[in-house]
């Protein structure tokens, strides 16, 4: 059996074809919620589930468990360019290209990552879109809007009564109401 001395530039050029991932993991918090409902409600698919799970070939993994592998395989791509790189000498080829596909595995993921947050909170932000008037105006699912902070809105208000002469302080009045709510969405 062949040894193989480098293996970053023939991976290099394989990079691009696991943009694929993208199409499977972005959707695949609603694929695996949709999949917890049908074990949930439908005893014929997890009849089903459960008996394939238990042969040989699934070696001990549920369905659900194959559904994840993907990703988790796909971060320990980097992890191995990383290890690789400490074991190169370098100034080598190999080092060179064990550093453009850490950083090409690193960008991919974080690109996965971003789109998978973006399609995650888009349910939110329509939901937003319809509950405020003025928003009409523009998109807030803008696919290019980023939901970046999502809480309660403290309404703080202040009465100041003027003092009756320059020596006196003017005195402080008011309340404090957790009435709103603020968004903080970014382009």
């Amino acid at each position: 059996m062949p040894v193989v001395k480098e293996i970053s530039d023939v991976v290099l050029e394989w990079i691009k074809e696991l943009q694929i991932y993208s199409d499977y993991l972005v959707p695949q918090r609603r694929a695996l919620a949709e999949y917890e409902k049908l074990m949930a409600t439908n005893k014929r698919f997890s009849t089903f589930v459960r008996t394939q799970g238990a042969r040989n070939e699934c070696r001990g993994l549920d369905l659900q468990g194959y559904l994840v592998k993907p990703f988790q395989r796909l971060l320990k791509y980097p992890l191995l360019f990383k290890n690789l790189l400490e074991v190169s000498s370098s100034g080598t080829l190999d080092y060179i290209n064990a550093i453009r596909c850490h950083h090409a595995l690193e960008g991919l993921i974080m690109r996965i990552q971003e789109a998978k947050f973006r399609q995650e909170q888009a349910p939110t932000l329509e939901a937003w879109q319809e509950k405020i008037p003025s928003a009409a105006k523009f998109r807030l699912s803008d696919p290019r809007r980023r939901l970046c902070y999502e809480g309660l809105l403290n309404l703080v208000h202040i009465e100041i009564v003027d003092a009756p002469n320059q020596n006196q302080r003017p005195s402080k009045g008011g309340s404090l109401k957790k009435r709103g709510f603020v968004l903080g969405i970014v382009w």
